[in-house]
């Protein structure tokens, strides 16, 4: 169903793997570069965007369009991608952040059109 919207975040240079999960915290859809638990990343997916969420509107009085976790070794970027979905890429720690940013909010808005 999202074939297309992932195949064109993981062209990106630096792109590990995309998930699209429902914010109930179940995989809909994902592709990884490496072996990893589609599960877990979906759950954390999830639980990252509603810490982000919960932080966001306490803080600044306002809703998280999009987050990002940073590691030594790479990142982990989540977009709200309409009422029932979020869009996660995992991606190494030198990536041209502009371009992904750009490329995950348009297809935050084609998954959110779709669901």
């Amino acid at each position: 169903m999202f074939e297309g919207v992932i195949a064109e975040i993981m062209r990106l240079d630096g792109v590990e793997g995309v998930a699209i999960v429902g914010k109930d915290g179940l995989m809909i859809e994902h592709e990884f570069r490496r072996k990893v638990d589609p599960e877990l990343v979906a759950a954390m997916a999830v639980s990252i965007y509603k810490s982000s969420l919960e932080g966001i509107s306490k803080i600044l009085g306002d809703v998280a369009n999009h987050t990002m976790v940073e590691g030594g070794v790479g990142k982990i970027i989540v977009f709200d991608a309409g009422e029932n979905a979020i869009l996660c890429a995992i991606t190494q720690s030198d990536v041209n952040l502009g371009l992904i940013r750009t490329v995950m909010k348009n297809s935050a808005k084609k998954v959110a059109m779709s669901l």
